[in-house]
């Protein structure tokens, strides 16, 4: 929706393994990709909060909303990140850097991860999301 009302274009899709990828074309300024990208984490978190009396839905849409915010490439973090520094660097430095800031985010979730197994032993939600950002990443 936030795509459409900047570049009053429709995004392009596109569906593989890991799930569905949209692609925006008409946005050419690095402030309209970067609220396109807050867009989706930002309404999962408000979500959240105005139905803070149902928890279940209310802690699902929180926790989305703040993973997709995670500074990796391939989530709307990664988006925010990227555009944000080709705002400084050029193309192929901001890529770069938003790679390596991807890695040491895997990183960091994948210790998270590794704790919260050691502690309770049975959550495999950090797993599951370790897994996702490496193919996501790397593939």
């Amino acid at each position: 929706m936030a795509a459409w009302l900047i570049a009053k274009e429709l995004p392009q899709i596109s569906f593989s393994i890991a799930g569905m990828r949209l692609s925006y074309i008409g946005l050419s300024k690095p402030s309209e990709q970067i609220t396109v990208s807050a867009a989706g984490p930002f309404a999962s978190i408000l979500l959240g909060l105005m139905f803070f009396d149902s928890r279940s839905f209310s802690l699902f849409s929180l926790g989305l909303g703040i993973v997709n915010l995670l500074p990796a490439a391939c989530l709307d973090g990664g988006g925010i990140l990227r555009a944000a520094t080709e705002k400084f660097f050029l193309p192929q430095a901001a890529y770069k850097l938003c790679r390596a800031v991807s890695i040491v985010t895997i990183m960091l979730v994948f210790i998270l991860d590794c704790a919260v197994q050691l502690k309770y032993g049975t959550n495999m939600s950090l797993a599951i999301i370790t897994v996702y950002l490496v193919y996501r990443t790397v593939g």
